[in-house]
């Protein structure tokens, strides 16, 4: 009976490995025969693995593809906060050098009307799943005063809802009252209230606010290189770097120069010289000028 059991298996396993060479099937050796009761080339075949591990180099081209275009999304919200958090720093100071500098003009401005009101945004932790809830309130003034631009022409500036910044100044700033204002000779609607201007020099600093904005940017940036570049690059080698790092930086490059960053550039220009708040109208060439 032995015996039979013998050539009972050696049937077995030759046609096991047969279907094995052809991809049929896998079959793994009976787990009741002791490792004596099977001769011993039969035996190597049977601690054989045919399992293969997958091939990862052989993966669609598309997979990584698809991480580079997903990876370039945290690359340009991270670029795009380290470049407007450079933007505000950089303008805020060279605007508060124009308003307060040697070159502005002044003029007398009339308050026309002020209001003050409060906005709340709401933020989700995604963590926690806790909610923070942050108030800010706006002191706005209405105002316009006439301006003598550089080339002769007499102007009415007229300014609405401008943000003040102060509670203090808000309250200075009745209807009726004048203030002082300061402006640029060659474009009268770049102007600012001059209390409220000397208010910006002092709290231009806030480094460590530009630092940490910098910081948590570069981490986005980061992450996205990462998943963009660094998962090919770790699976495919020098082929993954050159396709995805190809992929990755157009489209952060096309993103950032074709929509995001002129995007940045209009909205600071136009929160810190004030000029969509403003309106000009021309009231004629001053005495001498004609």
């Amino acid at each position: 009976m032995l015996t039979c059991m013998m050539r009972g298996v050696a049937v077995l396993l030759v046609s096991t490995t047969v279907l094995e060479n052809v991809g049929a099937f896998t079959l793994k050796a009976p787990t009741f025969l002791a490792a004596e009761d099977v001769p011993a080339p039969v035996a190597a075949e049977i601690r054989q693995d045919p399992q293969n591990p997958p091939n990862l180099n052989k993966a669609p081209i598309g997979i990584f593809i698809f991480f580079a275009v997903f990876g370039s999304i945290f690359g340009c919200a991270g670029l795009g906060i380290m470049y407007a958090s450079l933007r505000v720093c950089l303008r805020s100071r060279q605007e508060t050098a124009v308003m307060t500098g040697d070159n502005a003009l002044e003029a007398t401005a009339t308050i026309t009307s002020r209001k003050k009101y409060t906005t709340t945004s709401t933020s989700r932790d995604l963590d926690t799943g806790m909610t923070d809830t942050t108030t800010h309130d706006h002191y706005e003034a209405s105002y316009w005063f006439e301006a003598v631009r550089l080339d002769g022409m007499r102007c009415r500036i007229t300014v609405t809802d401008r943000e003040l910044g102060s509670e203090v100044l808000w309250q200075s700033c009745s209807e009726g009252s004048r203030q002082q204002v300061a402006y640029l000779g060659d474009d009268p609607q770049h102007c600012r209230l001059t209390q409220a201007a000397e208010r910006d020099k002092k709290s231009s600093g806030g480094f460590g606010w530009f630092v940490l904005q910098l910081l948590f940017g570069s981490l986005f940036a980061a992450a996205g290189f990462f998943c963009g570049v660094g998962v090919g690059t770790a699976l495919l080698g020098l082929k993954g770097f050159l396709i995805c790092a190809c992929v990755w930086c157009g489209l952060v490059g096309c993103c950032m120069y074709g929509f995001l960053g002129p995007a940045i550039d209009n909205t600071v220009s136009l929160c810190f010289t004030g000029v969509n708040h403003a309106s000009l109208e021309k009231l004629g060439m001053q005495e001498g000028k004609r």
